[in-house]
Formats: structure tokens, sequence, C-alpha cells
């Protein structure tokens, strides 16, 4: 996931669950909405 993008919405005050960046077909992230919703953020590759 693009470290603008996490950089964002950690100063937004999203909670960032989990980063992923060695994935073979893309980097991941999981937040959560103001809900409690987990949301999965994907970024393929290349």
């Amino acid at each position: 996931m693009k470290t603008a993008v996490i950089a964002w919405l950690t100063a937004k005050g999203v909670p960032i669950l989990k980063r992923d960046d060695g994935a073979p077909y893309g980097k991941f992230a999981w937040i959560l909405d103001p809900d409690g919703t987990r949301i999965e953020l994907w970024e393929p590759e290349g």
C-alpha cells in the first residue's frame, strides 16, 4: 500500500489493523471505519 495513503489515513485517525506489502499479487492494508467495520485495501502489483 502506498505510504502516502497509509500516512493520510493515520493522520485522520483511521486505525490501521495490518499491512502486507510482500504478497506476490499486490499490497494490502486492513483498516477500521468509524462503525468498526473492517475494510481491506488492495493495490495490485505493478
